[in-house]
């Protein structure tokens, strides 16, 4: 399966880390100032947000509805290493993101720590 990291301009600046996952990309909102933290597998906390569609994969430039642009950070394969209730864990084949990281739901449905084990 694929995964891309965009970096998305826009207010606030944010970057959005995507796993394919059947027909749409699972996204998770990472914090500008956390990019750097989630690359060297430090523990992060990141936002589920609405799915992407799979075109996110390889696109780059402008979002629709003045929602500024995106341009490709990372990418590259994942698989699945575990996938419990509460939390799973991938491993990342990227240039930047590379290794087993563990995804842990914490306060509410869609805040998320990440952590490369």
């Amino acid at each position: 399966m694929k995964f891309v990291i965009h970096r998305h301009s826009t207010v606030p600046d944010h970057y959005d880390l995507m796993l394919e996952r059947g027909e749409a990309l699972s996204t998770f909102r990472i914090d500008e100032r956390d990019i750097g933290a989630f690359v060297r597998g430090e523990r992060i906390t990141a936002l589920k947000i609405q799915d992407h569609r799979r075109e996110y994969l390889t696109y780059e430039g402008p979002v629709s509805c003045n929602r500024g642009r995106v341009d490709i950070f990372d990418q590259g394969e994942y698989r699945v290493v575990e996938n419990a209730d509460g939390f799973f864990r991938v491993e990342l084949f990227g240039k930047s993101a590379a290794g087993i990281f563990r995804f842990s739901l914490a306060d509410g449905e869609n805040c998320w720590t990440i952590a490369r084990e």
